[in-house]
């Protein structure tokens, strides 16, 4: 499974990505280019590319979505001045994949000016942007004083993974039943160009 982690700069997409991998905090500075890890929850293994949140690199970022799983935007949750900005980044994302699940995380709900989940979604007006495909909003904290459980990095991981892993088994579902229809569709096809061709 593959996971397309982005969103703004200083959102703290690489602390989330490490904190993933190591289940620890770690000093980050700004990503150039990309950082991938490799992570396994229950039986499967999940591919997570942390794509830097300058201009640039979110251009880069479009080409890794057609072989993503699930698409993670992160948002500063603290930062609510460029959620409009994030809400314009995110539609430009999206139109690059069609149908792709998208996760928002609200991060950064330890910090006193955070707003909620619910909050984030409003302001983003998620219901619109992202109506033509499966969403939903997680709220996180990478921290681990003061936070409420329903924010806290285990439950988000635990509801992040098994969001993730459900669209996974539902994709492979989709997939085979279109090869499915390639395959009777291929047959079908066969006796009429035979029979047009006099072969």
């Amino acid at each position: 499974m593959q996971t397309l982690i982005i969103g703004l700069d200083a959102a703290g997409k690489t602390t989330l990505l490490y904190k993933l991998k190591l289940g620890q905090v770690v000093t980050t500075i700004p990503t150039i280019g990309f950082n991938i890890e490799t992570m396994v929850y229950k039986e499967h293994s999940i591919v997570g590319w942390d794509v830097g949140g300058r201009s640039g690199n979110r251009l880069v970022a479009r080409h890794y979505l057609k072989d993503a799983d699930v698409l993670m935007f992160v948002v500063d949750s603290n930062d609510t001045q460029r959620l409009e900005q994030a809400a314009h980044e995110l539609v430009i994302l999206t139109k690059y994949a069609t149908q792709l699940p998208v996760l928002v995380v609200a991060n950064k709900q330890d910090l006193p000016g955070a707003i909620s989940p619910k909050e984030v979604r409003e302001r983003m007006k998620l219901q619109t942007i992202l109506k033509d495909r499966p969403w939903c909003v997680l709220g996180l904290s990478t921290m681990t004083k003061n936070v409420p459980l329903e924010y806290s990095f285990p439950s988000f991981y635990n509801n992040a993974f098994e969001y993730i892993s459900y669209h996974h088994k539902k994709h492979q579902q989709n997939s085979a039943i279109s090869q499915n229809w390639v395959g009777k569709l291929s047959s079908l096809i066969k006796p009429i160009k035979a029979y047009l061709t006099g072969a």
